[in-house]
Order: C-alpha cells, then sequence, then structure tokens
C-alpha cells in the first residue's frame, strides 16, 4: 500500500470525527450571528495591510483628525485633497467616488447640516486641521 493510499484509508476512518469538528464550528457560527472571528495575528496583520494600501493614509495623517463629534465640509475637504495632492506631486488624484468610499470605510457620514441657515453637504467623523483652515 502506497503513502497516499494509507493516508485516504486514514481519513476515511476520521470521517465521524471530522464532520462532528464541522458541524460544532456550524454552531458556533450561528450562534455568534453569522461572524467568522478570525485569530489576533491575522486581525493585526489584516489592519496593518490596509494602513499600508490606503491611498489617502498620508493626506489623513498630516492634513485631518477623526473624531466622532468633528465635522467638515464636503467641498472643503476636498479642496484641501486635491491641494495636499498638488503639493506632494501626486499625480492621480482620486476620483470623487472612490475618495468618498474610503471616507466611509473610515466610519465618515456624509450628511446634510445647516451652517449660518444654508444646507451644506458635510462629513461627520473627520475634521481638517487647524493648519489646513
Amino acid at each position: 500500500m502506497d503513502k497516499a493510499h494509507y493516508q485516504l484509508d486514514k481519513l476515511k476512518a476520521e470521517r465521524p470525527g471530522i464532520l462532528n469538528w464541522l458541524l460544532d464550528g456550524l454552531r458556533q457560527w450561528l450562534a455568534d450571528g453569522k461572524i467568522l472571528n478570525a485569530p489576533k495575528s491575522v486581525q493585526a496583520k489584516t489592519l496593518q495591510y490596509r494602513e499600508e494600501s490606503d491611498p489617502l493614509k498620508d493626506f489623513f495623517d498630516e492634513d485631518c483628525c477623526f473624531e466622532s463629534y468633528a465635522s467638515v465640509r464636503v467641498i472643503d475637504l476636498r479642496n484641501a485633497y486635491e491641494k495636499y495632492c498638488q503639493q506632494a506631486g501626486i499625480k492621480n488624484v482620486l476620483p470623487p467616488r472612490p475618495f468618498n468610499e474610503i471616507l466611509r470605510s473610515h466610519g465618515c457620514i456624509a450628511k446634510v447640516t445647516k451652517i449660518d441657515a444654508k444646507s451644506v453637504k458635510c462629513w461627520h467623523g473627520i475634521d481638517l486641521n487647524e493648519s489646513e483652515l
């Protein structure tokens, strides 16, 4: 009997245990609200990857602050981003749609706000640093 055939026979013998292990995992997944909890090391590496691949990371780090109570006019944030790109020599400025999607992924919410009795679209959860105002 070759090694592969032996391993297959061994797996076949373990079928009930493997099935029980899968069913235990399914029960836990259903009980946890269908959420798979990745190991902490995977979560940390995923966060690191997202931060490193975020095309707005440097702009956010240098010119913005994220606070739950903060807000900034959409046009002011966009203008600050375009100014940042120009000063940094960035040729591929993100179009508005992906720019907005990244803001949402950071927990920001776009909504209309009254400022001086005028309705103005603002991003909530982010503001420009004072040097950018």
